[in-house]
């Protein structure tokens, strides 16, 4: 596919191709790992667990790799970067305050939190990426602030939709009243999915007719359509694993999907973005081979990616420690401990500092180092 035909070169963030690869893919290779899931539900475990090695827990250490290790960055931000630091343990805190109060219901809301904040970091990165193709091609601020609205409404309606809908959920969260009314149920069924069609098919028209602007309609255009697919049409066959037995292995499959198309972004990002800041330039005399840490690990993509998957390994055993999923071999061993929820904790305090960290840290107005950088990125190539 000639990734010219509708990406205009010079507002790419960093090129026409490695842009539809990278930041626009999800919405192609997520198809056939969605084909391979529904007809194949024994691969689910399988393609779980890989993806929370190489590529989810990777995705947290793509962040850590331009903060924690980078002097430069360290100095300038210790504040943020310690008092963060609170964030991994405050899911334990709350734990404990659940169980101090005989109120399991206190984590219960906790964790009804975490997962809304998840999905709206997933979301915001989206949006990230949307404003860095206005800011290339010098978008008028109305176009920008539609393509913004139609972005968040775009993304949230399937959500709500999964939300009501689903048999699990309107299980879970007694909404069964809901439905009891046919005009109410096929209005929370309908609604969301003519709002988000009607909205897909203007943003489809819009990256049609204008040039200005085109690669950011089209990255918009894609994150709706891929959302809709996984949130609108896979959410039917969920779970896809005959044997599920509690709300997180439900939805596996959405999880997986949803995730993956913000890992690839973000770490092919980073990683573009770590090279211009950390590479070494031999003619250029003002960035000179200084050994510092974040020189090293980030040295080459090897090196980069090995960093990631150490730190993953450590993410990962909290993952499965959690006793919440079925190995890879879809086996269930529900032994559920006080570890486990410990573990639990670690793990979303580990994600919710990410995702606190992640919103702070990217933001161009705030940082000429960022700015600069990020207007240079096109001019590297990802090796």
């Amino acid at each position: 596919m000639n990734s010219n035909w509708f990406l205009r070169s010079e507002h790419a963030i960093i090129s026409p191709k490695q842009d539809l690869v990278f930041l626009h893919g999800g919405a192609y290779w997520l198809m056939p790992i969605m084909a391979v899931m529904i007809l194949w539900p024994a691969s689910v475990p399988v393609l779980f667990w890989f993806w929370a090695l190489c590529f989810d827990g990777p995705h947290l250490w793509a962040t850590l790799s331009r903060t924690y290790i980078d002097l430069e960055s360290w100095r300038s931000k210790r504040t943020l970067y310690l008092g963060s630091l609170i964030i991994i343990i405050l899911p334990v805190l709350i734990y404990y305050i659940g169980l101090a109060l005989n109120q399991p219901s206190v984590f219960f809301l906790f964790l009804s939190f975490a997962m809304l904040w998840a999905y709206h970091h997933i979301v915001r990165q989206h949006y990230g990426f949307l404003s860095l193709y206005d800011r290339k091609s010098n978008s008028d601020p109305n176009t920008h602030r539609l393509s913004k609205r139609y972005l968040y409404l775009g993304l949230w309606l399937p959500y709500l939709h999964l939300g009501l809908n689903h048999p699990v959920n309107i299980k879970l969260f007694g909404l069964q009243a809901l439905h009891q009314s046919i005009v109410l149920h096929q209005l929370i069924f309908w609604l969301p999915i003519t709002l988000s069609a009607l909205i897909i098919a203007h943003v489809a028209w819009l990256a049609y007719r204008h040039q200005q602007g085109r690669n950011a309609r089209v990255f918009l255009l894609h994150c709706l359509l891929s959302h809709s697919l996984i949130l609108y049409v896979f959410s039917r066959f969920e779970p896809v694993i005959g044997q599920s037995r509690n709300d997180a292995q439900y939805f596996m499959g959405i999880t997986l999907l949803l995730t993956l198309f913000h890992n690839v972004q973000y770490l092919a990002f980073v990683w573009q973005y770590n090279r211009r800041v950390y590479g070494v330039n031999p003619k250029d005399s003002s960035n000179p081979a200084k050994a510092t840490m974040a020189r090293l690990l980030n040295q080459n993509f090897l090196m980069f990616f090995l960093c990631a998957l150490v730190f993953s390994s450590v993410y990962v055993y909290f993952e499965w420690a959690m006793n919440d999923y079925p190995n890879w071999r879809g086996q269930y061993h529900m032994n559920t401990t006080s570890w486990s929820y410990i573990a639990l904790s670690l793990w979303w305090g580990l994600s919710m500092h990410h995702y606190y960290l992640d919103q702070k840290i990217w933001r161009p107005s705030r940082s000429n180092r960022l700015a600069s950088t990020l207007s240079q990125l096109n001019e590297a190539k990802l090796s």
